[in-house]
């Protein structure tokens, strides 16, 4: 690794120490123990047919999920969905994670879709305008692009911080068959926090500097008029085309979602 990478991913490492902590205290959601146990529930509408644990391919060594989706299966709200979700991950405020994971795109590659996200609870989603998930990875006209939709969401209107579409340098053409590993370093805050993300495709080093990087932004929904503040937030991941117009068919291998107090504890390897 480059050296001006060693100081930044150690100034990164020191700021999650300080927010309690240690490589110990990873939050591992994951398929390693062959199993489902590390998440609440398969928001899958047929399960069976759209969820597998599998050991090829594989990015460490160890069991993988693959999900898939078509247009013919749809959730209980009409929308096609297969997403593994674990409801009491809780991120609020005052909290600094760093977030790693791995995914695995065959060919030809995604439609519109939502792969990884950190979504906010009834309180919030339940009210008018307010439903869309503050985090999320997507694929959006063949590229990978990261969104952020935070601070006070106004009734009907939705949040005041939206960025929808953020680009992800080097991803504007992801790779198929290949494994992309990335870290995401969130500050939570109703007012002031910030937001890292980094990329690469397996073999390449981590990069000097985030890819994406926002400072004294608001990081967490919260609805002034509905007295909702302070909210915990959970984890999902899997395929979310979010919309009743989708048609075909979709297929994604992930090696899971880490969460921890630094870089280096979550960093897949």
């Amino acid at each position: 690794m480059l050296a001006s990478a060693v100081v930044t991913i150690a100034a990164f490492v020191a700021v999650g120490s300080a927010a309690g902590g240690s490589s110990r205290s990873v939050l591992r959601l994951d398929w390693r123990s062959g199993t489902n146990a590390a998440f609440s529930t398969l928001e899958c509408p047929k399960p069976d047919e759209h969820f597998r644990i599998v050991r090829n391919p594989t990015r460490t060594g160890r069991p993988v999920a693959r999900f898939t989706v078509s247009e013919r299966d749809r959730w209980v709200d009409g929308v096609v969905r297969c997403l593994d979700a674990n409801y009491t991950t809780a991120e609020t405020v005052g909290q600094t994670f760093f977030y790693g994971f791995s995914l695995y795109v065959p060919r030809p590659g995604l439609s519109n879709n939502l792969i990884w996200e950190l979504h906010q609870p009834e309180s919030l989603w339940s009210v008018r305008g307010c439903g869309l998930a503050p985090y999320a990875l997507i694929v959006e006209d063949n590229e990978m692009r990261f969104r952020i939709s935070t601070g006070n969401c106004v009734v009907g209107r939705g949040n005041v911080h939206r960025e929808l579409n953020i680009p992800i340098p080097t991803l504007e053409t992801y790779p198929r068959n290949r494994w992309i590993d990335f870290v995401i370093r969130i500050s939570f805050s109703e007012r002031d926090g910030s937001v890292d993300l980094w990329s690469r495709t397996v073999s390449q080093r981590w990069r000097t500097q985030p890819q994406v990087q926002r400072r004294h932004i608001p990081t967490l929904p919260y609805c002034s008029s509905c007295n909702v503040h302070n909210v915990k937030l959970y984890t999902e991941m899997g395929l979310y085309p979010g919309t009743s117009r989708y048609r075909g068919s979709d297929m994604i291998y992930l090696a899971g979602s880490h969460r921890g107090p630094t870089f280096q504890a979550v960093a897949p390897r």
